[in-house]
């Protein structure tokens, strides 16, 4: 069996351009993959930060067709989605890593896919407008509806998109992020920063500075909670799915601000900021 050692470099130069910066991802958010020609995909691995993916760590191996074919099912169960991921997932490198919770919907896309957590595009998904606003900048695009993470996510992916879907193209997730696919690395990168340098651009955004923002909200003695209440965010209300997934009452009411948590709290309240310069309601998950 060959050891992808091609393919491995590719993938991590790839998962480090998407994740260079806390705008486009935080946290171990967002994923990239690749497809083989001997039908396989390489994917990130679950909990490994996108910049420090290596061509030693941080990677999965895949067989496409098993997943395909469930996902083509008429009406096919996510348990069954999510335990068809792992009976996939393949040795590499002389290990076996646990695939990404997104692996269902890279095995949909082309060759090459992409998917960010970024602050621009989630600018657009974040937004009570955002449906309209994507549809005016990038009518090429599909925005889909919020669905949980994993198989729920493909599911929904796979009632709104094109048929058949392309062999590239931009996907835009409410209140999560965003994902392009593309027939080369460089050419979803490519799609990748122009989609993000478009948003800003056209909204006139400031530049995402975690240090900054949370020092503005931060006093001696705040909390994660007390910091997203000074910025606006309405009491039990969730803007993203990172939101979501990792501020849990605990986390929020603690005074341990990892570097992970100062990045999350810090995209909210940027979003929200954002939101009230320019005149846009913000679209919560609850």
């Amino acid at each position: 069996m060959t050891d992808y050692k091609y393919e491995r470099m590719i993938l991590a130069g790839l998962a480090n351009a998407a994740g260079q910066s806390p705008a486009l991802t935080q946290g171990a958010g967002g994923n990239v993959s690749i497809k083989t020609k001997d039908g396989r995909m390489l994917i990130k691995s679950s909990g490994c930060r996108l910049r420090d993916v290596t061509p030693e760590k941080g990677i999965s191996l895949v067989r496409l067709e098993s997943l395909r074919e469930i996902i083509d099912l008429p009406e096919p169960d996510a348990a069954y989605m999510s335990e068809a991921v792992i009976k996939s997932t393949l040795p590499l490198n002389g290990k076996k890593e646990k695939p990404s919770v997104e692996t269902c919907f890279h095995a949909m896309l082309g060759y090459a896919v992409v998917h960010q957590h970024s602050v621009y595009a989630n600018f657009i998904t974040c937004c009570e407008e955002g449906r309209t606003l994507a549809e005016k900048l990038f009518p090429e695009a599909v925005f889909v509806p919020f669905a949980a993470p994993g198989p729920e996510l493909c599911m929904s992916i796979r009632k709104h998109a094109v048929k058949p879907i392309p062999d590239a193209g931009i996907l835009f997730f409410q209140n999560h992020g965003l994902a392009v696919y593309a027939r080369t690395t460089e050419k979803v990168l490519e799609m990748s920063r122009a989609v993000n340098e478009k948003i800003k651009d056209y909204f006139s955004l400031s530049d995402f500075t975690p240090d900054y923002i949370v020092g503005k909200y931060k006093t001696d003695n705040a909390v994660p909670a007390e910091m997203l209440s000074r910025a606006g965010l309405p009491e039990g209300k969730i803007l993203t799915l990172d939101q979501q997934l990792y501020c849990n009452p605990a986390v929020m009411s603690g005074t341990d601000v990892t570097e992970d948590l100062k990045e999350i709290i810090s995209v909210i309240i940027w979003l929200l900021e954002a939101y009230s310069a320019r005149g846009l309601r913000p679209s919560f998950i609850q």
